[in-house]
């Protein structure tokens, strides 16, 4: 056992085949317990490594109640149906926000006319048609139909005058002047 290699076998097999004496173990029976030990080493090797990864992945899951947001997508993949709907609703989504944008456009073209309109208005107002022009018109309008009134009133005092003295012989004198003489009186 002068080998430089050290393993869990080296105590109990030698480290080379020449090391065997053929008339002990045969080199067919050799190259046989060789293969059955692979395989036995591998098949354990096997077992141990799965029942490892098991108790590794065990200990490492996140519960599900732990998860992040992001992961339970991939704890529940969609479905093509689900990812259609998905793609309708986006979709609609799309839509809207165009035509929302429109709507808003035309909304702000009107909002421009209407304060063009307020600002004339505004003007107009501000302008003749102001509340003290108004109070001066409506006073003027006032005033013009007391006016008619007096001259309605006054015009028929003169026909009442003129039938009055239509009697009256032509040299007496006018209308006027017999209304001024009675007056005087």
């Amino acid at each position: 056992m002068t080998s430089t290699r050290c393993s869990f076998w080296a105590f109990h097999l030698p480290c080379s085949s020449r090391e065997l004496d053929p008339e002990v173990l045969s080199e067919d029976e050799r190259q046989r317990g060789m293969t059955k030990l692979r395989a036995e080493t591998d098949r354990n090797l096997a077992r141990c490594s799965s029942k490892l990864k098991t108790t590794l992945l065990d200990a490492l899951r996140v519960p599900a109640h732990l998860l992040h947001p992001a992961d339970l997508e991939q704890a529940n993949p969609a479905t093509h149906e689900e990812v259609e709907a998905l793609g309708q609703e986006l979709e609609a989504l799309r839509q809207e926000l165009l035509n929302e944008r429109y709507m808003k456009k035309r909304c702000q073209a009107q909002l421009k006319n209407i304060e063009k309109a307020l600002e004339e208005q505004q003007k107009v107002l501000d302008g003749p048609l102001s509340p003290a022009a108004m109070t001066k018109v409506k006073e003027a309008k006032e005033r013009m139909c007391l006016i008619r009134d007096n001259q309605e009133d006054l015009v028929s005092a003169t026909l009442q005058a003129w039938e009055a003295t239509k009697d009256l012989p032509e040299d007496s004198g006018t209308p006027g002047m017999h209304l001024a003489q009675e007056s005087f009186k």
